[in-house]
């Protein structure tokens, strides 16, 4: 029986992240509505290879960032949610705490500067290979959410 892996498609990606000749495809940008707001939010949708690649590079580099991460982070890490973060208030606030700050920072990671922010990861990373880095972005579209 032939898995997944064996498909043309895939063998190709795979062939082309190796020899780190892949480049993402343009991403269909949707705006939608905010809740509540006559504003919008810009939405990036990337093509299904591109996603295929996102989720892979993240499968291998977030157990290396997520130890690093403090215990009371709740935004963007797997398992936990804002929910979570609402329940760990309440444990405090009947515990004796009174201060709550609630501060939502508008377009935060669209400040973050990509060299930096590269620089960062390929330290982590524990190697000089510029595999994920090309001109401020991962290869696989813009250092954006």
């Amino acid at each position: 029986m032939n898995s997944p892996n064996d498909s043309p498609p895939l063998q190709r990606l795979t062939q082309t992240l190796r020899e780190n000749v892949s480049r993402p495809q343009d991403v269909k940008r949707v705006w939608i509505p905010k809740p509540g707001s006559k504003e919008q939010r810009p939405l990036g949708v990337p093509t299904g290879r591109d996603r295929v690649v996102q989720t892979a590079l993240r499968n291998v580099i977030e157990p290396i960032f997520e130890r690093d991460f403090a215990e009371q982070s709740y935004g963007f890490r797997p398992g936990r949610g804002c929910k979570d973060a609402l329940r760990r208030v309440d444990q405090l606030m009947r515990s004796g705490y009174r201060p709550v700050v609630d501060a939502d920072l508008k377009s935060d990671f669209d400040t973050i500067p990509p060299e930096g922010l590269m620089e960062r990861i390929k330290e982590k990373r524990g190697d000089r290979r510029d595999h994920l880095a090309r001109d401020g972005t991962t290869g696989l579209g813009e250092l954006s959410r």
